[in-house]
């Protein structure tokens, strides 16, 4: 699974390439606090990543490559303690 950041509208969202396209991780799990940015997904581990394979399976609604801005895919990396 490749992730990536993108802005849409003015917001930035956690998301999954696919093959026709981008998939929407947090809109597609809007109340998974875990898809609601890479540090977030991240730091939630394993489960997260099994929750985001089986939103891939069964989310088909994509997003355009050129619909959205790319970001970096940590636009905020923590601070090092």
């Amino acid at each position: 699974m490749k992730l990536l950041t993108f802005k849409l509208h003015g917001a930035e969202y956690l998301g999954a390439l696919a093959n026709t396209g981008i998939v929407n991780l947090g809109a597609a799990a809007p109340k998974d606090m875990a898809f609601s940015s890479m540090q977030n997904f991240i730091e939630a581990g394993q489960s997260a990543l099994d929750r985001a394979y089986a939103l891939l399976a069964s989310n088909p609604a994509t997003l355009a490559f050129d619909q959205v801005d790319w970001l970096a895919p940590l636009p905020v990396p923590p601070p090092n303690t």
